[in-house]
């Protein structure tokens, strides 16, 4: 992917030395603040914001999307599969353990939980009555095209 940009930026007349040499990385300059002018992002704001976890969510689905088209279209062009028309869809679930009950991230954000837990006296005990013992979040990932 990096060569078909490095390609196509030449194609289109554009000197892809220098540009890289006028780049610069964030993380070169997030060292530059902090090493230099004592300067650091908050550590609790990102991560404890779930608007701002939801988005992160999506725009790695989207480059995971991006991925996954990128090499349909390669695969087709090298004749490993058929040509023909194809949707990646991507799209994460969160399987709650205890009631087998399946939401997206934001749903589960948005209800504050699985309900299952609410409705047991939250004392190792799921609403079938069985006991409890593990507090593992799992996230199950699916793709389909």
């Amino acid at each position: 992917m990096q060569t078909e940009a490095r390609q196509r930026l030449k194609h289109d007349g554009i000197d892809v030395e220098r540009l890289e040499a006028d780049l610069i990385t964030y993380q070169s300059v997030y060292n530059y603040c902090k090493d230099h002018r004592s300067v650091s992002r908050s550590s609790g704001e990102k991560h404890n914001n779930p608007a701002s976890n939801l988005t992160h969510m999506r725009k790695i689905a989207g480059r995971l999307q991006a991925i996954v088209e990128n090499n349909l279209t390669r695969w087709i062009k090298n004749n490993v599969i058929n040509g023909g028309s194809y949707e990646v869809d991507i799209e994460i679930w969160v399987t709650c353990q205890d009631c087998g009950a399946r939401r997206s991230p934001k749903t589960l954000v948005d209800s504050g939980g699985c309900q299952c837990a609410s409705e047991s006296d939250l004392s190792g005990v799921d609403a079938d009555g069985d006991e409890t013992n593990s507090t593992d979040i799992e996230s199950d990932h699916r793709l389909k095209n």
